[in-house]
């Protein structure tokens, strides 16, 4: 592992089933969304002829926060769609979705973490181990590839993933 060329960072919600999502990655489309029960939410896109951007697998991002993976999806016309995500979350706001480009699968190398504000930092490593670092004291950086930052064991806040 070669650590002095870190040039890219993105920060963290903890989540016990999303992986940390690699800047490469992009924004597939944005959209607003509402629940419309358990965990299917209709989200309506400002531009059509996006019904092979959307896919199962791909990330739900509001603010920087991942919240939920796509299960499935039903298209209902061309700028609305009704998704069922692995998660539920908030009602009526406006979310990006994520997806991997195809050529980046598989050959994403973990982060290297910072952490803000010190306390316990559960994590999942590429190697997929499941670590629990804690007392981890303000501003530290923790030099393990970690594949996922899970939200149960994790006391700590302001935690960024650096590659």
């Amino acid at each position: 592992m070669y650590y002095n060329n870190l040039q890219r960072a993105t920060s963290v919600t903890p989540s016990d089933t999303v992986d940390l999502i690699h800047p490469q990655n992009y924004v597939v489309v944005t959209a607003t969304g509402t629940l419309q029960a358990g965990t299917t939410y209709r989200f309506t896109i400002s531009q059509a002829d996006y019904e092979d951007k959307i896919s199962a697998g791909d990330l739900l991002v509001e603010g920087g926060d991942t919240l939920a993976r796509i299960l499935s999806l039903t298209w209902n016309s061309p700028t609305q769609v009704d998704i069922t995500f692995d998660a539920a979350f908030g009602g009526s706001s406006s979310f990006s979705f994520y997806s991997d480009p195809p050529a980046l699968e598989n050959v994403q190398s973990g982060a290297v973490l910072y952490v803000g504000t010190g306390g316990a930092v559960a994590v999942e490593t590429i190697g997929g181990d499941d670590v629990i670092f804690t007392n981890v004291a303000n501003g530290t950086f923790i030099y393990v590839e970690c594949k996922k930052v899970k939200a149960t064991g994790t006391g700590a806040s302001g935690i960024l993933a650096i590659w």
